[in-house]
């Protein structure tokens, strides 16, 4: 025998090591359909970088949601800020 018990249908599974950057990817790519709401480039960009503090597996993935929700997030700044402002919103 090898020392550990055999898994019983009720137990729990083990989060995935890697699920903040898989959110941060999966929010980077979904951020530049919906920049227009500045949170889910925000939100992709800090689950990134916790990500890559915590999980060394995802750091290629975080990297990605942190690149994707920068240009979301720049692309937000740059032309839908002056556009609001254009038509009175600000």
């Amino acid at each position: 025998m090898s020392g550990t018990l055999p898994r019983v249908a009720g137990d729990p599974t083990p989060p995935d090591p890697r699920i903040r950057g898989t959110w941060s990817l999966g929010l980077g790519i979904a951020s530049l359909a919906l920049g227009f709401i500045w949170v889910v480039p925000v939100v992709a960009i800090v689950l990134g970088v916790s990500s890559r503090r915590r999980e060394p597996e995802a750091r290629r993935r975080a990297l990605g949601g942190i690149v994707l929700g920068a240009v979301s997030l720049a692309a937000w700044v740059l032309f839908a800020g002056p556009l609001l402002d254009l038509i009175g919103f600000f």
